[in-house]
């Protein structure tokens, strides 16, 4: 098991808030969850949620995936990791207020994707707004994903691919609820070249979540009701 993090190690994560990035990434090595969600804790106070979501938690989980990758890393720490992030979210949604009765947003990882962080982060922020989100799973086959946008109240359906790989089999996701007039969205690594994106159905949410959020939010609003003249 890998248990030290060198500078080099997290030197991937570049931006005005990479110190946080760095100690929260080095906690995650050192497999303390609960310096993890001091880190994140902190994050969030200083930066706002959405801020801590977007310059925090997202590219230390990205970062995270490509040291293991490259062997920096022992899957343990990652997953131990992911799983204090995942916690973490959920705590932050205890106190949200409960959302108001209109379509529900449905989210899910692609067929062959199981990274739930940027689904829960989503919903999270959607939840904040008081937009009802119903988040599905990891590697959600095309039928259940269909079955469960008709069976939802469902105003949008955000499909999450983070591996190229499976990009094609999220493509054809979108495409079956596209074609049951259903408005699509798509997120995520796979997508963030053009060249991932070519004839797929929907709209790209971009690479940040409060941008993403933002799109949701306005394309799913309820049209607004002129007052008596």
């Amino acid at each position: 098991m890998v248990h030290e993090t060198s500078a080099d190690a997290v030197a991937g994560v570049r931006s005005p808030t990479a110190p946080s990035a760095r100690q929260l990434i080095i906690a995650s090595g050192d497999l303390d969850p609960v310096r993890v969600q001091a880190q994140l804790d902190l994050a969030a106070m200083v930066l706002g949620l959405a801020r801590c979501i977007d310059e925090i938690v997202i590219p230390v989980r990205r970062q995270l995936r490509r040291m293991v990758a490259n062997g920096e890393r022992d899957p343990l720490q990652e997953l131990i990791a992911t799983e204090t992030i995942r916690a973490w979210l959920a705590r932050c949604g205890w106190s949200l207020p409960a959302p108001h009765p209109i379509g529900t947003v449905l989210l899910a990882c692609g067929p062959r994707d199981d990274d739930m962080v940027g689904p829960e982060s989503l919903a999270l922020l959607l939840r904040g707004h008081r937009r009802p989100c119903w988040v599905l799973g990891t590697r959600i086959p095309t039928p259940v994903l269909t079955t469960a946008a008709r069976a939802a109240d469902t105003s949008a359906v955000v499909v999450f691919a983070h591996h190229p790989r499976g990009r094609p089999q999220a493509i054809a996701s979108l495409r079956a609820v596209d074609a049951l007039s259903i408005p699509v969205y798509y997120a995520g690594d796979a997508f963030d070249a053009d060249r991932g994106r070519p004839d797929c159905p929907g709209r790209y949410l971009g690479t940040g979540l409060q941008r993403a959020a933002e799109m949701l939010l306005a394309a799913t609003s309820p049209p607004s009701r002129a007052g008596p003249s």
